[in-house]
């Protein structure tokens, strides 16, 4: 179960977080934290039926669409993480494009054995 709290205050003000729950206990795992004022991480989240680093286990994707530690002012952040809260992967938009507003997994168009984010 992945929840997203695109406000909470964990790392930053609004920085928000995504939490991630164990189906079968409901103890939190994996949780990952915007680190900027008001980036607002986590306002859009999708799990992926896919395993990005290899460790066996589907990963999620997550957006950050006012994230500006990456290509400048509100460029905004899509970030893959795994089920320890680890980026594994992050890509980032230009200045002003909210990039990452939403997201979604896709599947795997390519033909890598990688599922798509998009």
């Amino acid at each position: 179960l992945l929840v997203g709290a695109p406000s909470a205050d964990v790392r930053a003000t609004d920085g928000g977080a995504v939490f991630g729950y164990s189906g079968r206990s409901l103890q939190q795992i994996a949780p990952q934290s915007g680190n900027t004022f008001q980036e607002n991480f986590g306002l859009s989240v999708a799990a992926l039926d896919g395993d990005w680093d290899g460790d066996g286990r589907d990963d999620y994707v997550a957006g950050s669409y006012r994230n500006d530690d990456g290509a400048g002012f509100e460029a905004g952040s899509l970030f893959v993480i795994n089920r320890f809260g680890n980026v594994i992967r992050r890509f980032d938009g230009a200045p002003g494009q909210h990039f990452g507003l939403q997201v979604t997994g896709g599947g795997d168009v390519d033909g890598d054995g990688l599922m798509e984010v998009a």
